[in-house]
């Protein structure tokens, strides 16, 4: 539950998709290095301290086991960015990445599109993002976002290129937004 008692759902494996609270912070991050590039511990708290409103967590019992982090783009405010999506590797293939991006979705008002970069090797990512598009009804298109030569040439291995994706809907008559899953607001 958040800070108001709301629950985004539970689904029938018991797993709760909910808001971030402050207290998620280290199972994000516990899990992020494990699953993803590393960041520091501070990051995750930062994201569940103001960025509430574009983060949401997948938790069983007191543990983690997946989360989306977005956030609003400062040159393209209508844009939901996907920052990290990760799901503890014991939970894969259940559907849970593609629920809590479904809820982080739902849950906004303010978006038109929902964007997010990823590495072409990245097929999980991939998949997640074409079938988030599909079920929704929603169009996607995907542009080079940065080279290998955008990175730091001391990473080993060196960083692959990122691909910028973007995903807009078609509007549905009466909702405030293109959101498929939203109800009317």
């Amino acid at each position: 539950m958040d800070a108001s008692g709301r629950h985004l759902g539970i689904r029938g494996d018991g797993v709760a998709i909910r808001p971030v609270q402050r207290s998620d912070a280290a199972g994000m991050w516990r899990l992020s290095r494990v699953e993803l590039d590393t960041n520091s511990p501070y990051f995750y708290l930062l994201f569940a301290e103001h960025f509430k409103e574009t983060t949401v967590v997948a938790s069983l019992g007191d543990s983690i086991v997946g989360f989306v982090l977005g956030l609003q783009l400062p040159d393209d405010p209508t844009a939901l960015f996907v920052w990290q999506v990760a799901v503890d590797a014991r939970y894969r293939r259940r559907g849970i990445a593609l629920a809590i991006l479904e809820a982080l979705w739902t849950g906004t008002t303010i978006f038109d599109a929902l964007t997010a970069t990823l590495a072409a090797s990245n097929r999980g990512s991939a998949s997640l993002f074409y079938a988030f598009a599909r079920r929704g009804g929603g169009s996607i298109s995907c542009t080079r976002a940065f080279s290998a030569r955008d990175f730091p040439s001391e990473l080993d291995p060196p960083h692959e290129p990122e691909l910028a994706v973007r995903i807009t809907f078609p509007p549905a008559p009466g909702f405030e937004k293109a959101n498929p899953w939203a109800s009317n607001r």
